[in-house]
């Protein structure tokens, strides 16, 4: 009876997703009589048999309150045949935030969606607009904002393989539900992301995998090698040393993002903050992008984010000082080349002194100074537009209203 309820709860989900073929092969399920049946079973299977014996309606396309046709209506997402889970999601969003990337990153991601826009001019020259693009760099850096923001860019809806309901304990089953996603990305104009891509892509060498896995770097290699111009695939790692080292020719470009650096920091802060309709002087915003040294841009969101929540429903007036400290204790946890970094900079463009470097990072001014000097013989003061405004008429400093 526990399967059966199973079987009916998975019928409703697939209902709600528009997934017909699932439906049916699931209700075929439901059809087969079994030793022992109750008499619901069999009532419903009384109910089931004729309504499957028709001929599979025709699918029309659903349009949303505005108007617009969902690319999701023309064909549903595959799934997998035992959890019934789909093993794609799809997102068609028409707009997504830009992701901070350096210059020379920016410009080839903008050059992707310009091949896509202005496909004309490369098929003029012979040449093909990107088809396969690997993205590496540590978490929370913008592997999954830059996948969403090329499908928006480009106009096309992003597909994302979910791997918790790809990968299966099945012999052979694991790569069966991995081509079947890829062709549904090749079969549909889309950006399909296949996210941790070395859980799938890892290196053949490895003694500790067994063969499955081996496979499935396979049909990956297959697969990549004959995906279509009309599509983008975008895979991203944040351990590209795992990759196995055929893949790596297989992707026509391949981006490595880095850390945030003091620029990229200082306008991650103005973005976050302006979301939650806040402002601080830019001063204080310099200040606290040399104290998040070291920080990915999803770190430096969290911590703005978790700041400003307790400063609107907290006592304190001022939300520079609570983003000030929680930016310390990070430093403070952080890894010695974060405190050299910051106490560098610190003294370089802010004009703090040893002690009072020493006070924000808990050691002695000893120890600054050891670390500015390290700082100084490794870099050159960097980001002087950056530099704290004196000027009157300041920005808010995140005084409550």
């Amino acid at each position: 009876m526990t399967d059966f309820i199973q079987m009916i709860a998975d019928l409703v989900r697939l209902g709600l997703l528009g997934d017909q073929a699932s439906i049916r092969r699931l209700a075929s399920r439901l059809t087969k009589a079994s030793d022992k049946q109750s008499p619901d079973e069999v009532r419903l299977r009384e109910l089931l048999v004729p309504l499957l014996s028709e001929s599979e309606p025709s699918r029309s396309l659903r349009r949303s309150n505005d108007g617009r046709t969902h690319h999701i209506s023309r064909e549903s997402p595959p799934v997998d045949d035992s959890s019934f889970f789909p093993l794609v999601h799809v997102d068609e969003a028409d707009e997504a935030p830009s992701p901070f990337l350096p210059n020379d990153v920016e410009r080839v991601v903008q050059q992707v969606v310009a091949e896509r826009k202005r496909p004309q001019v490369l098929q003029a020259a012979g040449l093909e607009p990107t088809r396969t693009l690997l993205l590496t760099g540590a978490p929370g850096v913008g592997k999954t904002m830059t996948a969403r923001y090329l499908a928006a860019q480009i106009g096309w809806p992003l597909f994302t393989v979910d791997l918790a309901a790809l990968v299966s304990s099945l012999l052979g089953k694991t790569g069966q539900n991995l081509r079947q996603a890829l062709n549904f990305g090749q079969r549909n104009r889309s950006v399909l992301f296949l996210d941790e891509f070395d859980a799938l892509a890892k290196r053949r060498d490895d003694d500790s995998d067994v063969g499955e896995l081996k496979r499935i770097v396979n049909v990956l290699l297959q697969e990549i090698d004959r995906w279509p111009p009309t599509g983008l695939l975008v895979a991203a790692t944040n351990h590209p040393e795992l990759l196995d080292r055929a893949v790596w020719r297989r992707f026509e470009r391949t981006l490595s993002l880095p850390l945030p650096d003091l620029a990229l920091r200082h306008a991650i802060l103005i973005r976050t903050l302006a979301t939650h309709n806040q402002s601080l002087a830019d001063g204080d915003v310099t200040t606290l992008a040399i104290a998040t040294t070291g920080m990915s841009g999803s770190d430096i969101g969290r911590l703005t984010s978790e700041a400003i929540r307790d400063f609107v429903v907290g006592n304190d007036p001022h939300l520079t000082p609570i983003l000030t400290a929680r930016a310390l204790n990070y430093l403070k946890r952080g890894s010695e080349a974060q405190r050299i970094s910051y106490a560098g900079l610190a003294n370089a463009m802010l004009g703090m002194t040893q002690r009072e470097i020493a006070q924000h990072l808990d050691v002695s001014h000893v120890t600054v100074g050891k670390y500015i000097r390290h700082w100084a013989t490794t870099n050159s003061t960097s980001g002087q537009d950056l530099r704290p405004k004196r000027k009157a008429g300041a920005q808010s400093n995140g005084k409550k209203q």
